[in-house]
């Protein structure tokens, strides 16, 4: 699980829970906390609100409970979570939008993140997920998330791949890293990656495992402009892909040498490392 510190302010948070036979027929809760450590980092102002959601079952309704309005690193952060009562089912979102990256890649007090040097880079991302308190591997949901002004040279946002040592003419251009993933019990399976900076695009997909964040990503160069693409990649250093394994902290890097050929209907094989033919029949959750 992730740290969660708070304290509320000096109104102190205000709840109201009224029952019969033992099941919630009124849940309120109010309040603002001034700062919220989440594994370490300070999340600023956040306003609770919390109540029963009116299209549950009466005999097992949710509890819902929305934290609202809380920043960190000038961009807004928003959870809107939920738990069934008389069960460990729960469901959570998390929206987060314009934040520094820098400001949630720091050094935390539990050691979670390597300390190094300024990242520059905006933050925006969604996450949904449900499952089982009590059952890590019931996690099932998906997300997307996006980083706008990211530095693909050394010592930049996206140097955690280091991908600017292997395509050296993008090393100092600004970029857009973005993907979507999904999340299944203790696997995130991450779909639709690009790295896009002005003159070139990396397109790829990946996988990680959520216990250790050891990952396995694969990249191709991709052209900005679709008539282009083939002349990109014969030109580009490379008729090899990127591959990224380790983990985000300690990401190896390696260029995977491929066929001078490939046909359209394999490209989706070579794009995606380490998962079987039997692998890609699996129905997402």
């Amino acid at each position: 699980g992730v740290e969660l510190e708070f304290e509320p302010d000096d109104d102190g948070l205000l709840m109201g829970l009224e029952a019969t036979d033992g099941v919630p027929t009124m849940f309120d809760l109010s309040g603002t906390l001034p700062e919220t450590l989440v594994a370490g980092r300070p999340v600023l102002d956040t306003k609770l609100s919390g109540h029963l959601d009116p299209r549950s079952n009466a005999t097992s309704p949710w509890l819902l409970i929305d934290a609202s309005r809380g920043t960190i690193g000038g961009g807004e952060v928003k959870v809107e979570s939920g738990l069934e009562f008389g069960t460990t089912r729960y469901r959570t979102r998390l929206i987060v939008n314009d934040v520094d990256l820098d400001s949630i890649a720091r050094t935390s007090e539990d050691g979670l993140v390597e300390s190094r040097e300024r990242l520059p880079g905006i933050l925006s991302a969604r996450v949904d997920v449900g499952g089982l308190t009590d059952d890590p591997d019931s996690r099932v949901g998906r997300g997307k998330i996006m980083i706008r002004d990211a530095v693909l040279a050394d010592g930049g946002s996206l140097a955690l791949l280091q991908i600017g040592q292997l395509v050296p003419p993008i090393a100092d251009e600004l970029a857009v890293a973005q993907a979507n993933f999904w999340i299944n019990r203790g696997m995130l399976d991450i779909d639709d990656i690009t790295l896009e900076a002005e003159t070139l695009t990396l397109a790829g997909r990946g996988e990680m495992r959520l216990d250790d964040w050891q990952w396995s990503i694969r990249l191709l160069p991709r052209g900005p402009v679709p008539a282009l693409s083939d002349l990109v990649s014969a030109i580009s250093g490379t008729l090899a892909a990127i591959d990224v394994t380790g983990t985000p902290n300690d990401p190896q890097v390696n260029l995977t040498p491929l066929p001078l050929v490939v046909p359209r209907s394999s490209f989706e094989r070579i794009a995606t490392p380490n998962q079987s033919e039997d692998s890609d029949q699996e129905q997402r959750p």
